[in-house]
């Protein structure tokens, strides 16, 4: 488990972290994240957890400051289960479309507020 994992995380990315990812691109390197790939998933799972518990506005912001870090540094954290978890929070969370929406959008989706 790596520090990012044990953290318990579900916020934004430390920004150290973003800005190693801007150096290494900037110097033409190739960085290996996959290593990072079981801790990432745990981590927007939390961030998504968090949402369907209390779909606040802060709960919304933390998971999609989260998810422009990870698509920022090209992080693998399962997509797809995340698209999946986040429909059926949709699904199940009507009344907060409207709160939900800048999650869906990162998440690639555009759903009607209804």
């Amino acid at each position: 488990m790596g520090t990012l994992d044990r953290a318990g995380g579900a916020g934004p990315l430390p920004p150290r972290a973003l800005e190693l990812g801007a150096e290494a691109r900037a110097l033409g390197l190739a960085l290996d994240l996959a290593a990072a790939r079981d801790a990432m998933h745990r981590i927007v799972g939390r961030a998504l957890d968090a949402v369907d518990d209390a779909p606040t506005s802060k709960h919304v912001q933390r998971a999609t400051e989260l998810l422009d870090g990870v698509q920022r540094l090209a992080l693998p954290f399962g997509r797809w289960a995340a698209q999946n978890r986040f429909f059926d929070i949709w699904q199940r969370r009507a009344l907060a479309h409207p709160l939900l929406a800048p999650l869906a959008e990162r998440l690639g989706f555009h759903l009607p507020l209804d």
